[in-house]
């Protein structure tokens, strides 16, 4: 279950990187950080797959729209 706190964090995350970019490794980090709270995966907050980091952005894009 997503919490208030996570849904609220979410929608600032992803106006921070509206673009699909991280605009610092602070907010990527945030990103990651906040992806394995909510699903319970183990991606590292430094990792720069590629794929990894769109399904982290993927995720919280899904969370930040759906509760507008």
């Amino acid at each position: 279950m997503v919490t208030k706190k996570q849904i609220a964090q979410a929608k600032v995350l992803y106006k921070a990187c509206k673009s699909g970019v991280a605009p610092d490794n602070k907010t990527k980090k945030q990103l990651v950080e906040l992806y394995n709270e909510i699903h319970q995966t183990r991606y590292r907050p430094t990792t720069n797959c590629g794929s990894c980091l769109h399904t982290v952005f993927d995720g919280i894009k899904k969370i930040a729209l759906q509760n507008e």
